[in-house]
């Protein structure tokens, strides 16, 4: 893709976005008709072929999917289980196979059984709830899960409430920027992955940037067998993720969090959006936060299902409506890459110079934890810094 198409395709800003269009009418009807696309391609000023090319990368803008009524976790917990195929049999009683789709995976993977309908998840293996769940006598389709944790609690700690988030906030504001950073870096804290990669590190080569426009990304897009972590944390723990996100905001002078959320994960993005809202009646959010200089806002971004997005060069690229493929990075540069920054193509080296830092949705909770309680509630414990743990935190 040329960076002349990708400044066509944001040249409206994060709010209207070509991504977020496709989205919105396909939910009319589970498919986008030709001369919808064709409208889009005259109104972003591009060619038929990349709006067809984008929306037949992503699973939920198919055609395959027009006219599906439900969706069956498809996940490898759900199939190991044996669940599914009983869970199947006992929808066709209810619906026509061309009704039913697949969606992978729900999140479900402690209870299987797992279906969507009507914008909700659910859990049933029998046929009266599945009938229940059909009938509208069911609405609600809550989970039940075991939570614990191996000393100290660090995911499964109380919820951060709104005062406790102004207050940290506040306290943000007046340390100013280099001191958090530096704060950050004493406290060792490191990216949940594999590359155990040093948050204060990329935090700093973000601000050190010399740009006027930069984002703060949340990769919520998990989709291995049994990885709903980021599930439990944008909705039990949705506070510190957006907490963390705006600490990261402030730190590097990035004025848009984007919270790339699954759209399998529908509680997800209810719970995300609910407390957006929240932050902002309480006037945490928008222009001169809390009276300073700090400008912050959040924009939640729905995946339309591609299991590559969960790599980080691909998606951010859903922002700018180009079908999610990790760029071939040559072995010479092996921190190179070409990032989405929502609005154009940003060139950055993801080590030292980023417009755009992202984060899994467990690191920027860990940061939110971080910065509201200070280094000493990570610096003191290996456990917390390093990603080999990661397992016995949860």
């Amino acid at each position: 893709m040329s960076k002349n198409l990708s400044k066509l395709l944001g040249r409206k800003g994060v709010a209207d976005s070509l991504f977020d269009k496709f989205g919105k009418l396909n939910a009319e009807n589970n498919s986008l008709a030709q001369d919808q696309l064709d409208h889009l391609a005259n109104e972003f000023l591009i060619g038929s072929a990349n709006t067809y090319g984008s929306v037949t990368f992503y699973d939920f803008l198919k055609e395959d999917n027009k006219n599906k009524k439900v969706y069956v976790c498809n996940g490898t917990a759900c199939e190991c289980s044996g669940s599914q195929e009983k869970v199947n049999s006992q929808l066709l009683k209810h619906f026509s196979a061309e009704q039913i789709g697949h969606m992978c995976c729900l999140g479900r993977c402690h209870e299987n059984g797992a279906f969507h309908f009507n914008g909700n998840n659910f859990s049933a293996k029998s046929d009266a709830e599945i009938s229940d769940i059909i009938s509208g006598k069911e609405l609600k389709g809550d989970d039940h899960f075991f939570v614990n944790n191996t000393g100290a609690c660090v995911l499964t700690g109380k919820e951060l409430t709104i005062d406790a988030f102004k207050a940290g906030l506040e306290k943000i504001i007046k340390n100013g920027s280099k001191s958090t950073i530096e704060e950050i870096k004493t406290s060792n804290l490191r990216g949940r992955g594999g590359a155990g990669f040093p948050m204060g590190f990329k935090l700093e080569s973000c601000k050190n940037v010399d740009d006027d426009l930069k984002f703060i990304i949340c990769n919520a897009d998990e989709g291995d067998p049994g990885a709903y972590s980021d599930r439990y944390l944008l909705e039990k723990q949705p506070l510190l993720v957006l907490f963390g996100m705006m600490v990261s905001g402030f730190v590097t002078g990035s004025e848009w969090g984007l919270l790339y959320i699954r759209a399998e994960y529908p509680d997800s993005v209810f719970v995300i959006d609910k407390y957006i809202q929240l932050l902002s009646k309480e006037g945490l959010l928008g222009n001169e936060i809390l009276g300073s200089s700090f400008n912050f806002n959040f924009k939640i971004i729905k995946a339309q299902g591609a299991y590559i997005c969960g790599e980080e060069t691909s998606f951010t690229k859903p922002n700018l409506s180009h079908p999610s493929h990790a760029p071939l990075t040559p072995l010479s540069h092996p921190f190179e890459a070409n990032f989405a920054a929502g609005l154009r193509m940003s060139q950055c080296l993801r080590m030292s110079s980023c417009a755009c830092p992202s984060a899994r949705v467990d690191l920027a909770f860990f940061f939110g934890g971080l910065a509201r309680r200070g280094i000493d509630s990570l610096s003191s414990s290996s456990s917390t810094s390093s990603p080999s743990s990661s397992s016995s935190s949860k």
